[in-house]
């Protein structure tokens, strides 16, 4: 991946920050505004061993990084479930409810 305005915006800075803290990253480089890293990549593994109760990235030898794909996993799983939850209750909400009519008269128009 390669980003720009690295140097320049930190939104750009603290997005990229924030990705690497939930995900493996390799090669990560800064050149004059730009930067790049890599996520390392997974090789498949045989089922049996997927579904052992040990399924560390140790365990599994230096070129499977199945830990960190979990953990990445769960974290996006988490993200989703939130904002389901968010959805439904915008959904339930009063005012929701209340300009559902304008919303069916907007989309009609449009």
């Amino acid at each position: 991946m390669v980003c720009d305005d690295y140097k320049t915006w930190r939104s750009v800075r603290q997005a990229i920050n924030a990705f690497k803290s939930f995900t493996e990253v390799v090669n990560f480089q800064t050149s004059e505004n730009k930067c790049s890293f890599e996520k390392p990549t997974a090789e498949f593994i045989p089922v049996e061993l997927a579904k052992t109760k040990q399924n560390d990235a140790s365990l599994l030898g230096d070129k499977y990084i199945l830990k960190a794909l979990m953990s990445e996993n769960i974290l996006l799983r988490d993200i989703i479930e939130a904002s389901e939850r968010k959805y439904v209750a915008v959904q339930s909400s009063l005012s929701w409810r209340i300009t559902k009519p304008l919303r069916k008269i907007k989309k009609i128009l449009t």
